[in-house]
């Protein structure tokens, strides 16, 4: 391997490095294995490939494909050769990574194997980096989180130790930032995930001390971190220190008698976030005005400035208070959803009176020192006959919209799926009950399709035949699911869409407010619906979907100069074509200010 040589200089940061830092000397190189910088060091401070060639040498008897460790787990594959080697290795199914710390050979004119008391003594006094593998063990096997690797075995074989773990899964994160880099809200969730990891491990006395990109995995959002062995319990000084340059904190470069707590870690999460969003690798002790420079958003300057603080004593105080400071950065920056909302209820053109009823406002609460963003929107069709279908939907606006809003302003930690659902429950009941003392309102019921949006979150709650679609990316998609016959004849394939629209038992549904005193209610299949920029919802009554298509639909809200003009030449396409029944339409247009 062909080496640069370069000379690096310490920069000058405060009193606290003055006597401690100097100029040194290193050449960078490039790990065989992970391909990350290597300087001068003889194992690769990421993966323990062997590096560069000196007293201590990898392994001579490295296991090979088809091998057995341990008496059942097959070698697959050799991953890495070094201080510790690593193997792909099989059980039936299972994949697993088997760890195998290389026996220190003696120099090269000493061809016997040390013994087994040279050996353990070898493991005690090794840097950490070699240290014996049944602290990774103790660890893991403590922790028993998903942050980190499950670990399925630890024991000795021949001379040498094994530990077994979960074989990492998804993409590691130094090559997603690679090939696409991650978007601002992806980058602080990860940011808050490692918090969340840590802190399990600071709780059991330990500090990781190894925390970036290439020992994080990311899989369908969960983030997963991996030890490498060079955690130190929490207070312990002396011994040399293991660095990766623009992730491990400065006090890791000091003399021996350094003595690390959590917020060495702290430092290294600031640098995993700072590269996250800038997708620059910090420079060690890098000062406020450079951070400033890079990252324009001045809260999140202030949360990295207090990460990455050359002294410790200037850092956040645990991972717990840095994760806290993300939630609510997080939850502010969610407030800067704006949405544009408009609503038109129209009796049509075929009948007297309006049986539907609608609702739409948009809201922000001051609470717990912060501001809440909510909007709701709900539409519902009354049915029963003249009266009794106005009474029983305007009732259910009612109901639900006085539960939902007592609920938001009293709930300190708000549940919006839970609220959703007891809303339309609680106005379910209220509606029976009337309908059981009122022998004119006996028949009464209504559909009701509600929207509830936290931040940039939306909820949905659905009863009937009543809709609500979503509008992205220059496509349609209905959120909601018909409770009607025609929309379970479509889905048995007996009569096509088309059909549905002249069917003579279009209007029956079989699921409503009223009729029973419980009901069953939709919601989104994955809880809530994350909204983005230049997205708008539709929420409508089947007035405005028995004449008008969806492809329309989407066409008409798409040119419209606003949100209700958007409401405004729906309702009059549908009178175009008959205004058979009434119509209830309410347009969302979601901005949000990055």
């Amino acid at each position: 391997m062909k080496a640069m040589k370069l000379i690096i200089q310490r920069p000058l940061l405060s009193q606290y490095l003055n006597s401690k830092l100097d100029i040194r000397k290193f050449e960078i190189m490039k790990c065989q294995n992970c391909n990350i910088e290597v300087n001068n060091e003889q194992y690769c401070p990421s993966c323990g490939a062997l590096c560069s060639e000196g007293d201590m040498q990898a392994s001579a008897d490295t296991l090979a494909p088809g091998d057995f460790v341990l008496g059942k787990y097959v070698i697959e594959e050799v991953l890495y050769k070094g201080a510790v080697n690593q193997y792909l290795a099989g059980f039936g199914d299972q994949k697993v990574l088997v760890k195998e710390r290389a026996t220190v050979a003696t120099k090269e004119n000493e061809r016997e194997k040390p013994g087994a008391a040279e050996i353990e003594r070898q493991i005690a006094s090794a840097p950490e980096a070699n240290a014996s593998l049944k602290v990774e063990f103790e660890l893991l096997n403590s922790l028993k989180s998903r942050a980190f690797q499950r670990v399925y075995g630890y024991a000795k074989e021949n001379g040498k130790e094994y530990l077994v773990l979960e074989y990492p899964v998804g993409k590691r994160l130094s090559d997603i930032l690679a090939s696409k880099g991650v978007d601002e809200e992806a980058s602080i969730g990860i940011a808050i995930e490692l918090c969340q990891a840590t802190d399990k491990l600071h709780k059991l006395g330990y500090t990781h001390l190894d925390i970036e990109p290439n020992n994080i995995f990311i899989r369908d959002n969960e983030v997963k971190l991996l030890m490498s062995g060079r955690s130190r319990k929490l207070g312990v000084s002396g011994g040399d220190y293991l660095t990766t340059d623009g992730y491990s904190a400065p006090e890791l470069y000091q003399d021996k008698e350094v003595s690390l707590d959590e917020r060495a870690d702290i430092y290294s999460i600031g640098a995993v976030l700072y590269r996250l969003l800038t997708n620059e690798i910090l420079s060690l002790g890098s000062i406020p005005s450079e951070i400033l420079s890079n990252v324009h958003r001045a809260e999140m300057a202030r949360i990295l400035i207090n990460c990455l603080a050359v002294n410790p004593e200037s850092r956040y105080k645990s991972v717990d208070e840095l994760r806290q400071k993300l939630l609510d950065f997080q939850s502010q920056s969610r407030m800067n959803l704006q949405a544009n909302t408009a609503i038109i209820s129209d009796v049509g053109m075929a009948r007297q009176n309006n049986e539907d009823c609608g609702l739409a406002f948009d809201l922000k609460v001051w609470k717990e020192s912060r501001i809440e963003s909510y909007g709701l929107y709900v539409v519902a069709d009354g049915m029963g006959g003249e009266q009794a279908g106005e009474v029983a939907s305007k009732k259910a606006i009612d109901e639900i919209s006085r539960i939902i809003w007592d609920s938001l302003n009293t709930a300190s930690d708000v549940d919006c799926n839970h609220i959703v659902r007891t809303a339309i429950e609680k106005a379910n009941k209220k509606i029976y009950l009337l309908a059981g003392d009122n022998p004119e309102l006996s028949s009464m019921g209504t559909t009701v399709t509600l929207g509830l949006r936290q931040g940039r979150e939306l909820y949905i709650g659905h009863v009937g035949d009543s809709r609500a679609y979503l509008i992205r990316d220059d496509r349609i998609l209905q959120l909601t699911e018909d409770h009607s016959l025609v929309s379970g004849l479509i889905k048995a394939g007996i009569i096509t869409s088309e059909e549905a629209k002249t069917h003579p038992e279009r209007g029956k549904i079989f699921r409503c407010l009223g009729s029973a005193p419980k009901v069953l209610i939709d919601t989104l299949k994955e809880k809530s619906l994350e909204l983005l920029n230049g997205d708008s919802l539709i929420f409508c009554t089947d007035g405005l979907v028995n004449h008008v298509g969806d492809d329309e639909l989407l066409a008409e809200v798409s040119k419209a100069n606003s949100t209700y003009d958007a409401c405004s030449r729906l309702v009059t396409l549908a009178n175009e074509r008959g205004g058979e029944d009434n119509v209830t339409i309410v347009v969302v247009k979601v901005s949000i200010d990055i």
